[in-house]
């Protein structure tokens, strides 16, 4: 069976290099994940950097030596994203919950990417340090749940749209995953039950992108560029790589590693 961390790392991976992909065949930016004005100077050429820095870090998730590096960088890169580009949309409009839902989702995406770190750097980086950047990503990525569950529960009939269309209980469908969404947030702030509260989350979206977004493109249902499946492929790969970087440290891992730098 592939590892949790695997998979994660592999989803998360495909889903940047995919958005990636996307905005460089079409010269765009990540919609709606990525808000850049249309006024920017130099708009076409900033579409490219985005572009190529974005496929960069999700390539290099895939190569070993390279990984480490790659997961800090894309975990900055969405940092930058929401102090940059989201920050100012949520100050101007603080009751526009479509804002919070896109930023909440390039949150998770940093939240996962730096969950990975932790998992890669265990050679270099000391214990308590991975220890305390796993913190952060568990509580960087609650927050970024409970936005999703309460988006769910507010707009519930308006989502019914994405319900497979043999399901009955359509509303109340989506009232229960906005539910789940929030108690694995909640379980996540908490630290209470946080690993099985991320594999049931990481389970959920990953049905989600199988039985939702894919299905949904291939029908024609979807007009225009995949940005949803590749970019909900990232976020789903972000919640497997926090519940991995979760799990209790091996018995045999170094506590402590000489001359490695504080993080």
């Amino acid at each position: 069976m592939i590892r949790v961390s695997t998979l994660g790392r592999l989803l998360l991976a495909g889903g940047v290099s995919g958005a990636a992909v996307i905005g460089l065949i079409t010269h765009a930016f990540v919609r709606n994940w990525e808000p850049v004005p249309a006024g920017l100077p130099l708009f076409g050429s900033a579409v490219w950097v985005s572009g190529l820095v974005l496929l960069a870090c999700g390539a290099c998730l895939l190569v070993p030596r390279a990984a480490p590096s790659a997961a800090v960088a894309l975990s900055l890169t969405m940092a930058i994203w929401i102090v940059i580009l989201h920050a100012p949309l949520l100050a101007a409009h603080p009751e526009a919950l479509v804002h919070w839902g896109y930023s909440s989702g390039v949150l998770s995406v940093g939240s996962g990417a730096l969950a990975l770190w932790t998992l890669l750097a265990a050679r270099s980086v000391s214990k308590a340090a991975r220890e305390r950047w796993r913190v952060t990503a568990r509580m960087s990525m609650g927050p970024a749940l409970i936005v999703f569950g309460i988006s769910h529960l507010l707009f519930a009939p308006n989502m019914t749209v994405l319900v497979p269309v043999f399901l009955p209980w359509k509303v109340q469908i989506i009232q229960a995953t906005g539910l789940a969404h929030i108690a694995a947030g909640t379980a996540l702030i908490c630290g209470m039950a946080a690993r099985p509260a991320a594999l049931l989350e990481a389970t959920m979206m990953s049905s989600f992108v199988l039985a939702v977004d894919i299905p949904r493109f291939l029908a024609g249902r979807v007009h225009g560029p995949p940005w949803a499946i590749a970019f909900e492929t990232a976020m789903t790969g972000a919640v497997w790589c926090v519940a991995a970087a979760l799990r209790r440290e091996p018995a045999g891992a170094r506590r402590d590693v000489p001359g490695a730098a504080p993080v």
